[in-house]
């Protein structure tokens, strides 16, 4: 054997002879048996101590240098000294003094390292400090996140939110030693970034939008941007779009505390349509607050019908039709004696009505799916489609269901005593709750200024010709001859008149403060007016045609 210390460290290097299993072997330490405290030279624990290995052990720092150091042999019944410090050993085990000659050993290094900040928020940079004892001459870290460094003190920023371990090699390259420290979890990194999300984010104007906040990290700061110049610094604003078009969306969020923004921009996120593309785009004919026609036929194959007040079969000269695809009415609709009809025959398109439907007397063909937000009377209904109805339903002996039809209600079912239709009866369906629906509430605009229309080529004529544009502060009224196509008619704070037995005229009728009046033969195109459609004259028929067909460009509508 042979010994050498390295300032509190004693080494024991075997020099020669069998190898010696850690089983039978015991190393005492001033009389105190040590065996398990020795480790090999690169820190592992030993099983068998083969020549040329050395075992170390480092004497606690309150401690003093050992006096004696031991070998002893215990594979057999007794024990023998195999060497002992300052001693020799024969091999009957007698100890004689040798000389021994205590030299420098391989120096100890001890790692260990700091790092702030420890948490944050992405990115987050960390100053990495190494806190090693012993000679270091060489260092390398890794960071948790596949990212090294050989820097001593390196400044390392972590791209990515995560919890990450982080290690410390140190080396003495001289004594070929290392040793590394490692702290679990040492580094929490935490998202911080910005996002939303808006509903709806297309319609018409006036557009209002929900905008949520869906940042993440801790955020106590807000800054919105609507696109439009306007503004905000609430968590979750609601934003009414007064303007047509697109509009980009951006949302800053600041923690205060930690300095840290992000932000989230959204291109042309909503899209705001003006009331003109509402026409184009959901081909509507009629709009206004009231109904009131004498004729036969309003006839829209795949057109629209918003009528902002409720609707009368008397108003509809009790025999009337509306054969459109989409009818709006917000209010209540009630059908008595006569045959007036609603929806297109033929085809499944969908009538709203924000109120009660009475369908009480007369025989009334009911076209497509009918949606009606309050109580349901189909005494005299000849049901084609699906009916579903936010309260009760009343049946009558003529109620009459068609094929397809069925009948979904929140409420009660009510019908005639001694009512024995069970074939009617088995398509009524009751329903904890209906889907909902919205009428349109588009407020109509006002004229543009009479200096746009004057520079479109508008004038002020009577009587009212083919191919003109008419432009009029306040109302219009013009006897009609004939026909007369492709016409614009706009009155800005007054009524539109036109009349004319035997007239057939086609075009765009505006009257945003006013009503229509149309007592010809036919009429065929777009009508918007404030105050509502009236046709006094039996007999005319009123045909839809889409305002494109008119304007070709929508920066050209009258409206």
């Amino acid at each position: 054997m042979e010994m050498n210390t390295a300032g509190n460290t004693i080494l024991i290097t075997h020099v020669g002879g069998d190898p010696l299993p850690q089983s039978e072997t015991r190393i005492l330490i001033d009389g105190n048996e040590l065996t398990a405290s020795f480790n090999r030279l690169d820190g592992a624990p030993w099983t068998d101590w083969l020549v040329g290995d050395t075992l170390v052990y480092t004497v606690p720092a309150d401690q003093a240098m050992p006096d004696s150091v031991q070998v002893l042999y215990v594979g057999k019944s007794s024990a023998r000294i195999l060497w002992q410090s300052g001693s020799d050993v024969s091999s009957a085990g007698v100890v004689t003094p040798v000389s021994t000659t205590t030299t420098a050993g391989p120096p100890t290094i001890n790692p260990d390292f700091s790092g702030t900040p420890t948490w944050g928020y992405v990115p987050l940079t960390v100053q990495f400090t190494d806190a090693s004892a012993g000679p270091v001459d060489q260092w390398n870290w890794t960071f948790g996140d596949g990212n090294v460094s050989t820097l001593k003190n390196p400044q390392y920023t972590y791209p990515a939110p995560g919890t990450y371990t982080v290690s410390l090699t140190v080396a003495n390259i001289t004594h070929s030693i290392s040793s590394t420290a490692t702290k679990v979890s040492y580094i929490t990194v935490q998202p911080f970034s910005a996002d939303f999300s808006g509903s709806p984010t297309w319609g018409y104007q006036p557009l209002a939008v929900q905008f949520t906040d869906a940042s993440v990290g801790k955020v106590d700061q807000w800054s919105w941007i609507f696109g439009d110049g306007n503004v905000s610094t609430q968590q979750n604003p609601q934003y009414s779009y007064p303007d047509a078009g697109n509009f980009t969306v951006s949302l800053t969020v600041t923690n205060t505390t930690y300095g840290k923004s992000s932000t989230a921009t959204k291109v042309n996120y909503t899209n705001v349509q003006s009331f003109g593309e509402y026409v184009s785009n959901e081909s509507v004919f009629v709009y206004g607050t009231k109904l009131s026609f004498a004729g036969d036929t309003i006839t829209g194959e795949n057109a629209t019908v918003v009528i902002m007040g409720s609707l009368d079969s008397a108003e509809l000269n009790r025999n009337s039709a509306i054969a459109v695809n989409t009818i709006y009415i917000n209010g209540d609709v009630s059908f008595g004696t006569g045959s007036a009809s609603l929806g297109y025959p033929g085809k499944i398109g969908n009538t709203y009505v924000n109120g009660n439907l009475n369908i009480a007397s007369g025989n009334h063909m009911i076209y497509g799916n009918v949606n009606a937000s309050g109580n349901t009377n189909l005494a005299a209904a000849n049901i084609r489609d699906t009916v579903t109805v936010d309260g009760d339903v009343n049946l009558g002996w003529s109620t009459v269901f068609g094929t397809d039809a069925k009948v979904y209600y929140t409420g009660a079912l009510t019908y005639p005593a001694y009512y024995s239709n069970t074939e009617i009866l088995s398509k009524c369906i009751p329903q904890s709750s209906v889907p909902g629906f919205t009428i349109p509430d588009l407020p109509i605009p006002p004229a543009k200024t009479a200096g746009w229309y004057s520079g479109k080529g508008y004038t002020n004529t009577v009587p009212l010709s083919s191919n003109t544009k008419i432009y009029s502060d306040s109302g219009y009224t013009s006897t009609v001859a004939g026909t007369v196509s492709n016409v614009i008619v706009v009155a800005a704070n007054g009524d539109i008149t036109l009349s004319g037995g035997g007239s057939q005229v086609s075009g765009i009728l505006f009257a945003p403060n006013g009503r229509v009046t149309f007592s010809g033969d036919a009429f065929e195109g777009v009508i918007i007016a404030r105050d509502g459609l009236y046709v006094p004259s039996g007999g005319t028929d009123i045909t839809f045609k889409d305002i494109d067909d008119y304007v070709a460009n929508k920066e050209d509508y009258p409206f």
